[in-house]
C-alpha cells in the first residue's frame, strides 16, 4: 500500500472511531441525565408490579452443576422476587462514570491497534499492547513520549505534545486504579477530551495530512462540517448518506 493510500485509509479509520465516541458520549449524558430525573415513587410500582422488569438473581453452584453449565442451559443462576426497595437503594450503587472510562480507554486502545496494522503489520506478533512502554518513568517524560510514538514509527522531527501524551498517560493510570477497585481522580468528561485529543494527535503523527479533521454525526443545520464523513452504524442500519439531510 502506498503512502497516500494508506493515509487515506487512517483518516477513514479515525474518523469512524471519533464518531463512535461523539455517539458514546451523547449515550453517557443521556444516561446520566435519566438517572438524576429518577421518580422514586413511579420506580418502586412499577417494580412492584406483577410483570416487573427488574428480576433478582441468586446463585447457587456445586460441582456438578457448574460442568453441566452451556450457554443454552444455565444451571448456576436462580430468578428471584426482590422488593421494590430493595431493588431502588442500587439505583446510585452501578459504577456508571467509572465503567464509561475504561471503555473510552478500550476505544482509544482500539485505534491504536487498528492504526498499527496499516504501519507495522508486524507489530501485534510480540502480543504486547501498543501503549505498554507508556508509563511513568520517575517523571522522565522523554521515556513516556518515546513508549507512546515509537510503535507508529512517528518521525521524530515532527512536533509531540507532551501535554497530550502525559494526559494519556494519565488516562491509562486511572483506568488502572478502576479495574483495581482504587480511587479514580478524575471525571468522565475529562477522560473523554484525553481521549478525543489523543486520537487525533496520533492522526497527525502518523500521516502527511493537513487537513482538518470535521466530525459531527448528527445534521449539520450550518454546514460547518461538511466533507467527506463515514456513516455512523445509526446511518447504516436507515439506509441514510449524508445527503440525506
Amino acid at each position: 500500500m502506498d503512502e497516500k493510500s494508506r493515509d487515506g485509509k487512517i483518516k477513514q479509520i479515525t474518523e469512524s472511531i471519533l464518531t463512535r465516541l461523539l455517539y458514546y458520549k451523547m449515550s453517557f449524558d443521556v444516561a446520566i441525565y435519566i438517572k438524576e430525573l429518577r421518580n422514586w415513587r413511579e420506580l418502586e410500582e412499577t417494580i412492584d408490579a406483577e410483570n416487573s422488569p427488574f428480576i433478582g438473581l441468586g446463585i447457587i453452584a456445586s460441582k456438578k452443576n457448574v460442568e453441566e453449565w452451556s450457554k443454552s442451559n444455565e444451571t448456576i443462576l436462580n430468578e428471584e422476587y426482590v422488593a421494590s426497595f430493595e431493588v431502588s437503594d442500587e439505583l446510585d450503587s452501578f459504577p456508571l462514570e467509572e465503567t464509561a472510562m475504561v471503555y473510552l480507554f478500550t476505544i482509544v486502545e482500539d485505534y491504536g491497534n487498528q492504526i498499527l496494522k496499516l504501519v507495522d503489520p508486524n507489530y501485534g506478533l510480540n502480543r504486547k499492547a501498543w501503549h505498554h512502554r507508556v508509563r511513568d518513568e520517575e517523571e522522565d517524560i522523554n521515556k513516556t513520549i518515546e513508549g507512546f510514538i515509537s510503535p507508529f514509527k512517528v518521525i521524530k522531527k515532527r512536533y509531540i505534545s507532551k501535554k497530550i501524551i502525559s494526559s494519556f498517560l494519565k488516562l491509562k493510570t486511572e483506568r488502572n486504579k478502576i479495574v483495581h477497585g482504587e480511587q479514580c481522580s478524575i471525571k468522565f468528561n475529562e477522560a473523554f477530551s484525553i481521549s478525543i485529543a489523543t486520537i487525533c494527535h496520533l492522526y497527525y503523527l502518523i500521516t502527511n495530512s493537513k487537513d482538518n479533521l470535521r466530525v459531527f454525526p448528527w445534521q449539520d443545520f450550518d454546514g460547518k462540517y461538511q466533507q467527506s464523513v463515514p456513516l455512523s452504524f445509526h446511518e447504516e442500519e436507515n439506509g441514510m448518506t449524508n445527503s440525506s439531510f
